[in-house]
């Protein structure tokens, strides 16, 4: 536990950004966000009336005032190399949003150009407290050794670094193959809101499957309308030799004519008799506690305490503390994505190329 608030200026005012502020206006004992940065003055103003933070277009304003420990910037990826560009001329330590470049010239000039920074990204998915606790099962050795998984949660970059956590595959030689097809379905819900009149639509859902050199193989599936629609659910499966996880169920050898089976039970506040308040305090797996969430008791979604997660284990990294998801990381996760929509443009399979991160050690080993 952080010993005092991490301080972070944020660089972006969109709806990322408002993830961070809606952390620290709930929890600034742990996170407080010193300023924002706005491109335009517009954008400043509503920042300042929505969340009372001092907001700016003057970047080395932000950068300066309130002592910030690091930058959180979350702005589009197309312009996000050369904003961190500039707050890391700045000595600001960069905490960059996914993904650090749109394209594949793009990770590879940004790794080039803030590879030995230390420069982290905040990666979410790895810490929502439910994906959270499955990786801990596969890393546990529950399952005995995990071979293969299987990933229908989220797209291209966030999916492959779910693969890569699950599987603890490094920045090996990889080949993709990937399909895309549609799929009817009535649209029922946006981001925000549910739609008042449905239409059925033809949504892509793309497909694929990740080969490692080390022979772990991982399958990528996904349509938009996961992302929010009830009729399209989130799946996950993790394969080892002595056990399986499907999405919250895990069965696991114990011994000859013996298999447990249990599942992963979240504890929550606010039902029933309860007068705790509504809240996520931690994710078991029988007696195994597996995640636990810090902001509690903060009513949060499963999505912002992963991000209010990022931007603690950016200023615990800057204090002394380990890496968690690396530039490096970031890049091969965004590059995989790449290379499955590449496979499916040109129907066939896909072989990655060498990247100039490949000699590094990737925190998804450990």
């Amino acid at each position: 536990m952080v010993s005092e608030p991490v301080r972070i200026a944020v660089a972006g005012a969109g709806w990322r950004a408002g993830y961070a502020l809606r952390v620290a206006r709930q929890r600034p004992d742990l996170v407080q966000v010193t300023g924002v940065y706005a491109r335009s003055a517009r954008s400043a103003a509503r920042i300042e009336d929505l969340w009372n933070v001092p907001a700016s277009t003057d970047l080395d304003d932000v950068v300066r005032q309130g002592c910030p420990e690091a930058a959180f910037v979350c702005v589009p990826r197309e312009v996000v190399g050369d904003l961190a560009l500039r707050i890391h001329d700045a000595g600001l330590p960069l905490l960059l949003e996914t993904p650090p470049g749109p394209d594949i010239d793009a990770l590879f000039r940004i790794h080039g150009l803030l590879g030995g920074s230390g420069a982290q990204v905040s990666e979410q998915y790895q810490y929502q407290p439910q994906h959270a606790a499955r990786i801990a099962v596969a890393r546990s050795g529950l399952l005995g050794q995990v071979g293969s998984a299987s990933v229908s949660v989220a797209h291209d970059y966030h999916a492959v670094s779910l693969l890569r956590l699950l599987l603890g595959v490094g920045f090996e030689d990889v080949v993709v193959d990937g399909v895309a097809d549609v799929d009817r379905v009535r649209a029922v819900r946006g981001r925000d809101r549910w739609v008042p009149e449905p239409q059925v639509i033809d949504a892509e859902v793309v497909r694929a499957n990740l080969r490692w050199a080390s022979g772990r193989r991982g399958a990528y599936e996904f349509g938009g309308e996961q992302y929010v629609s009830p009729l399209r659910g989130r799946h996950l499966r993790v394969r080892g030799v002595d056990g399986e996880l499907v999405d919250d169920e895990v069965a696991w050898y114990v011994g000859p004519g013996q298999v447990a089976r249990s599942s992963l039970r979240r504890d929550e506040t606010g039902r029933d008799g309860d007068l705790e308040g509504a809240h996520l305090r931690q994710v078991w797996l029988g007696e195994r506690l597996l995640a636990e969430n810090r902001f509690a008791p903060a009513r949060l979604s499963d999505d912002e305490i992963a991000l209010g997660e990022c931007l603690v284990r950016m200023v615990e990294y800057v204090r002394g503390g380990d890496p968690f998801y690396p530039l490096a990381d970031a890049c091969e996760d965004a590059y995989l994505g790449l290379l499955i929509h590449e496979s499916v443009r040109t129907g066939g399979p896909v072989r990655a190329v060498e990247r100039p991160w490949q000699g590094l050690r990737s925190p998804a080993t450990t």
